[in-house]
């Protein structure tokens, strides 16, 4: 047989239990935890303690970032317009601004547009740029409350929004706003047409009521220093945080988007519109925090629908409504159980998933983390999903949710006849993944898995759940650490490993310390992120060679020990295909 994989599946009572003791020698402990390690596992000892998601929290904040903020561009010209109380405003050179009451607009390029003061409660305040070149456009500690679109800009320049000081836009307005050339934009309460740059240092709160927040249909860039706090509330229904219709990325800054409006169901399209923090096509994360808290039904995260690449900086999201369905005319509330039924196998849906890529009409959808730390929690639906590939090269992935934590490609058996279903890829060469489910599978990868570096520990839920899942899929392990748990594991495909493995069962308590021994060192000690009774465990180092002994204790008590050898074993018989499941049951004593 192939000597690419040795998976050993093992009775305790097989095994002499000598060399399993809690003294042996153990040097270079690191902790993979740790950021300045995650990305190049090469330690005789792996330490491993499950993140904390149960006080995990989002919350606003107008501190200063401490980054050194970057320079904005300097303009020809400038003008201060200042908005009272009473309901006018005035500018320093009226001879740049048409001002009706506290509507103003604009149309000279190149020229630094300063806001302050405060408007009149109520009003119908807005600032509109209706130039064909670039300006900016700086808000200076104003406080804008307004029944129209606070800030917009048609088709011409890109707009430069700079931050200074603390200031406070609340938009409850109920219609669109119709701009220059009768092009509606009715996307937030500040949009524009055209390129959208955000500086600064200061601080800018964001309130909108029945509208989205933020809106560009060209590119989006937050730069260092800038602070955003963003609130969509409830009857915003389908509208988003901060939305472009090309790409955002977050050079720096801290970003926090609450979204407290559902997804709503459109006619024309017959589907649904979700509410969501970050939307774009392409969305890349190089700096800076960006923090995403959803609480609608159907609401997401983030949504990127071609590609999202993440190399730096922190991304938290939280996410908690409920599952939508569109079922016989009307949207329906369901449990993540009752999605999953027969019933609605059929029906349009709206779930509420920390972090989306991709597309499965167009197979589009590749999620690349290079570095920086990602943090997910979906109380009722799936973490952290791609349509198509997900890629950990460095940096760490923490994904805690209902459904599976982390999910790979396009399931084959719910879209029969989609081309792209069951060809996504999930790759981990660096870094440090953490998934666990509450009721499926920690991993789901619908096509193949490749581990050939990095931490990867994934904790499913009881069978027929998976710790790790790739269906009858290539699963090869070339390097790396793993750990599986779960009520079952995909088996890894011995023609595509250059690495051993084990595979045994094991009952053990939330907190309780696993040991994995080989050649008489400690090579991994992780805390157990839950409680399992008779669960499946997958284990995997680069330490595990044929001929090497090795040893598995659970807490100070042996489990198993023994020597690798060659041959692939389920339940003391030849077997396991690619990819394929395996569940070991339970050996005499009820334990392996």
């Amino acid at each position: 047989m192939n000597n690419c994989i040795k998976v050993i599946c093992m009775l305790l009572s097989m095994y002499a239990v000598a060399a399993c003791s809690d003294d042996d020698s153990v040097s270079d402990a690191i902790d993979i935890n740790d950021n300045d390690s995650d990305s190049n596992v090469s330690s005789d000892l792996v330490t491993f303690s499950a993140p904390d998601f149960s006080s995990f929290s989002i919350a606003q904040s107008n501190a200063a970032t401490g980054e050194t903020a970057t320079t904005p561009t300097t303009r020809s010209n400038e003008v201060t317009i200042t908005f009272h109380s009473d309901g006018t405003a005035t500018a320093t050179d009226e001879t740049l601004v048409t001002i009706d009451g506290q509507s103003v607009t604009a149309k000279t390029a190149d020229v630094n547009y300063i806001l302050t003061g405060s408007t009149a409660t109520g009003s119908s305040a807005a600032f509109t740029y209706k130039g064909t070149g670039d300006c900016s456009v700086t808000l200076n500690s104003v406080s804008i409350n307004t029944t129209a679109k606070a800030i917009g800009a048609t088709k011409g320049g890109n707009i430069e929004l700079v931050i200074r000081g603390e200031n406070t836009i609340t938009s409850t307005a109920k219609k669109s706003i119709e701009v220059g050339d009768d092009t509606e934009l009715d996307d937030g309460t500040l949009t524009t047409y055209q390129k959208l740059d955000v500086y600064g240092d200061g601080m800018l709160n964001v309130t909108s009521s029945s509208k989205g927040a933020i809106s560009s249909t060209d590119a989006m860039t937050i730069n260092k220093g800038v602070v955003l706090n963003i609130t969509v509330e409830s009857g915003a229904e389908g509208k988003k945080g901060l939305k472009s219709d090309t790409s955002i990325e977050f050079k720096g800054g801290r970003t926090t988007v609450f979204n407290h409006a559902p997804a709503v169901w459109d006619e024309d399209e017959s589907d649904y519109s979700a509410a969501t923090c970050v939307k774009a096509p392409e969305i890349s994360v190089s700096g800076g925090t960006v923090k995403c808290y959803a609480t609608g039904n159907g609401g997401k995260g983030i949504r990127a629908d071609k590609e999202m690449t993440v190399s730096d900086g922190t991304i938290e999201v939280i996410t908690t409504g409920s599952n939508l369905v569109y079922y016989n005319g009307n949207s329906m509330v369901v449990t993540l159980s009752q999605l999953e039924s027969n019933m609605y196998s059929n029906c349009e849906d709206a779930n509420p998933k920390g972090i989306h890529v991709g597309d499965k009409d167009t197979g589009t959808g590749d999620l690349t983390i290079n570095g920086g730390t990602v943090k997910v929690k979906a109380v009722n639906s799936e973490g952290i999903e791609s349509k198509m590939n997900i890629n950990v090269k460095g940096g760490t992935v923490y994904a805690f949710a209902g459904d599976d934590a982390i999910n790979a490609g396009i399931s084959s058996e719910n879209n029969k006849g989609n081309a792209y279903a069951g060809k996504g890829k999930l790759n981990v060469s660096g870094g440090t993944v953490y998934a666990h489910s509450t009721t499926n599978d920690g991993i789901d990868a619908n096509g193949t898995i490749s581990v050939s570096g990095g931490l990867v520990v994934a904790s499913g839920s009881t069978a027929p759940e998976d710790g790790i899942d790739c269906d009858q899929n290539t699963f090869a392990i070339t390097g790396g650490y793993i750990i599986g748990l779960g009520g079952s594991t995909s088996t890894p495909t011995e023609s595509a490993c250059t690495q051993s493995s084990l595979i045994t069962s094991l009952s053990t308590s939330e907190g309780e310390t696993l040991t994995l021994k080989v050649g008489g060192s400690t090579v991994i000690k992780a805390e157990m992120p839950r409680t399992y009774n008779n669960a499946t465990l997958l284990i995997s180092t680069p330490q595990m060679k044929k001929g090497t002994s090795y040893c598995i204790l659970r807490g100070s008590s042996s489990l198993a020990s023994g020597t690798l050898s060659s041959s692939q074993y389920v339940n003391g018989s030849s077997g396991g295909g690619p990819g394929g499941g395996f569940n070991p049951g339970g050996g005499p004593g009820g334990g392996w």
